[in-house]
C-alpha cells in the first residue's frame, strides 16, 4: 500500500498531466500556424489594395457592366428551361424525368440548329 498509492498517483497523474501538456502545444501551434496564414493574407490584401489606389487594376463603373454584360449574353433566358430534378422518394420519377429531359434536350438542339441557319442566311444577305 505505502508503494501502490503514489505509483498509481504518478501513473493516473502523469498521464494526464502528459495529456494536458500535449493538448497546451497543439494548440499553440495551431495559434501560430493561423497567424501565419492571416498574416499572409493581410499581406497579399495589402499589396492589392496598394495598386488599386496607383491605378493598377480598379475597375470602373463602366468595366464592371460590361463585365456584366458579357456574362449575361452567354446565357440564352429567353429559350431557358427549368427542368425538375428526381426526387428518389417519388416512385417512377426518375424514368419519367429522364424522358422529359431528353425530349427537351432534343427541342433546344433544334431550336439551335434553326437559330444558326437564321443567323447564316442574315449573314449572307
Amino acid at each position: 500500500v505505502r508503494f501502490f498509492v503514489p505509483m498509481m498517483v504518478f501513473m493516473f497523474g502523469g498521464t494526464y498531466f502528459l495529456k494536458e501538456c500535449i493538448q497546451v502545444d497543439v494548440e499553440r501551434r495551431r495559434r501560430r500556424e493561423l497567424q501565419d496564414r492571416t498574416d499572409a493574407l493581410v499581406s497579399e490584401i495589402r499589396k492589392v489594395t496598394k495598386s488599386k489606389r496607383k491605378g493598377g487594376f480598379m475597375d470602373t463603373k463602366e468595366d464592371l457592366e460590361r463585365t456584366r454584360e458579357e456574362i449575361v449574353s452567354q446565357f440564352n433566358l429567353e429559350t431557358y428551361d427549368i427542368v425538375r430534378g428526381p426526387r428518389e422518394w417519388e416512385p417512377g420519377t426518375t424514368e419519367k424525368v429522364q424522358e422529359i429531359y431528353v425530349k427537351r434536350m432534343s427541342e433546344v438542339a433544334e431550336r439551335r440548329k434553326a437559330e444558326e441557319s437564321t443567323d447564316a442566311a442574315e449573314g449572307e444577305t
